[in-house]
């Protein structure tokens, strides 16, 4: 008996971090892209309101010389006012994956080429750093807000408290609860098979 209140335990607790893990999964989810926003106007300044174009965005890593990590096509109509409102990272790809740029090893850059007849005439519009916005900076601060600890391949949690599951005030360390007309506690092997 005492054998298996143990290995409940155990399994309680490895219940409990699969829980956490897809739970702050779920909730850590970030868009994979970011919005772009421009008036177009022609070469001599004016404003092309209701007006087929097309952009060619590239991020490029490093220095505005740099290497491009990846590129897209996009194609939108402007509004009345010439504006036109887009999402890098949903266009058509040409090089590179959006996903997997990796944004914190090094400084990145967008370069912006635009057609005002919606073809493939680009012209260079320019090239700019990328910044931190609000979003991103408050994502940053989840990083060392953590109850968790990596080491290795091993993760921790140094909790002083008691955790609950089905409950609010939970009496020991770990506590679930539920409905004992209903399986309360199960773990599968990888063949889906209760152990």
């Amino acid at each position: 008996m005492k054998k298996n209140v143990k290995n409940f335990g155990k399994v309680a607790i490895m219940l409990l971090l699969t829980f956490t893990f897809q739970l702050s999964t779920l909730m850590a989810q970030v868009p994979q892209s970011f919005s772009y926003q421009a008036v177009v106007r022609d070469a001599q300044g004016n404003v092309l309101p209701n007006q087929n174009v097309a952009f060619r965005f590239s991020i490029i890593e490093n220095s505005a010389n740099g290497n491009v990590v990846y590129s897209e096509k996009q194609s939108a109509t402007t509004n009345s006012l010439g504006l036109v409102v887009l999402a890098i990272g949903n266009g058509t790809p040409q090089q590179g994956t959006f996903a997997t740029i990796q944004w914190g090893n090094a400084p990145h850059f967008l370069k912006v080429e635009l057609d005002v007849n919606g073809g493939s005439n680009y012209v260079d519009m320019g090239t700019t750093q990328l910044l931190s916005v609000p979003y991103a900076l408050y994502a940053q601060k989840s990083i060392t807000d953590t109850l968790w600890t990596l080491n290795g391949n091993d993760i921790h949690n140094n909790n002083i408290g008691k955790v609950g599951i089905g409950l609010t005030a939970p009496t020991g360390k770990v506590t679930i609860q539920g409905d004992t007309s209903n399986v309360l506690f199960e773990v599968r092997d990888k063949n889906g098979i209760p152990v």
